[in-house]
This record gives structure tokens, C-alpha cells and sequence, in this order.
């Protein structure tokens, strides 16, 4: 036997639940059904929220350190830029920028200073020791075809036979 499914509008359903004398039952149950599917939609509510204040939280913390780093690039141009600025000052070339490794601003003056210094100090030094002739002999022009013995030896000669 087949039950035929009755299919009723709003207001012939209430009234075949009223006749039936199942008012009651069917407010319980709708209540139940109700609080059930509020319920889990509270808890993906939550759920969901969760996930979105991880999801938040990950992006703000993606965006500070893509700022900090920002932030330190910024600051390493700037800083890059004092240096050569403070070089050109002190008549030196900007590519000597890399020689000097500091962090702080206040300290590029006196590092370049000092930069500068040793490089003079350097410098004194090879022409000091060019002069004192610790180095190689400078060799000079010998396109005459006579070396400097070889003409101090022709005029020691020449003089030696003067004075016979």
C-alpha cells in the first residue's frame, strides 16, 4: 500500500495540523529544528571568524615586515647617500662608499675622515720610500743609445787625457 503524499498551501497545512491537534508538538519541533540550525550556523560563524582573524593576522604580520623592510632599505639609501655626499665633500671618490660599513648617521663624518687619512697616509708612505729609493730604479730615457756610465766613463776619459 502506497501512501499518497498530500501537498497543501500555508494556510491548509495550519489548519490540518490544528485539526489534528498537533499545534504543540509541531511548535516543539520547529523550535528544535530551529535552535539546531542556529546553532550550527553560530558555531561556522565562529569557526569562519577564526580562520579570518588567522587570515588578518598573517596578512598584518606579512605587511609590518614588508614595511620594516622598506623602512631599512630607505634608511641604507639614505645612509648611502650621506656617505657619498660626505666623500665628495672631503674630495674623495664616491666609489670609496663601500670601504666605509656603518650604521649609525652621526659617524659618517669621522669615518671618511678617517678613511681619508689612511689613504694619504698610504699614499705618503710609496712616495717616501720612492724617495728614500727603496723601490725599483725609475728607468729613464735611452733612446740616445749611451747610458749614464757609459757617458760618465767617456767623459772621465776625456778628462784623463786633458790633463796628460
Amino acid at each position: 500500500m502506497e501512501i499518497e503524499e498530500i501537498l497543501l498551501d500555508d494556510k491548509d497545512f495550519e489548519a490540518a495540523i490544528r485539526e489534528a491537534g498537533l499545534t504543540k508538538s509541531l511548535e516543539n519541533f520547529t523550535s528544535r529544528t530551529g535552535d539546531k540550525r542556529a546553532t550550527g550556523a553560530v558555531e561556522t560563524y565562529k569557526k569562519n571568524l577564526n580562520k579570518k582573524d588567522a587570515t588578518d593576522k598573517e596578512r598584518l604580520e606579512e605587511l609590518e615586515k614588508e614595511l620594516s623592510e622598506l623602512k631599512a632599505g630607505k634608511a641604507k639609501d639614505s645612509l648611502t647617500s650621506q656617505i657619498k655626499a660626505e666623500l665628495k665633500k672631503q674630495n674623495l671618490s664616491e666609489g670609496l662608499s663601500k670601504y666605509i660599513t656603518i650604521d649609525d648617521p652621526e659617524k659618517i663624518v669621522e669615518s671618511v675622515e678617517n678613511l681619508k687619512n689612511d689613504l694619504l697616509e698610504a699614499k705618503q708612505a710609496d712616495i717616501d720610500s720612492k724617495l728614500k729609493g727603496e723601490g725599483p730604479p725609475l728607468k729613464g730615457d735611452t733612446s740616445s743609445g749611451t747610458s749614464i756610465p757609459t757617458a760618465v766613463k767617456a767623459y772621465a776619459e776625456k778628462i784623463s787625457d786633458i790633463k796628460k
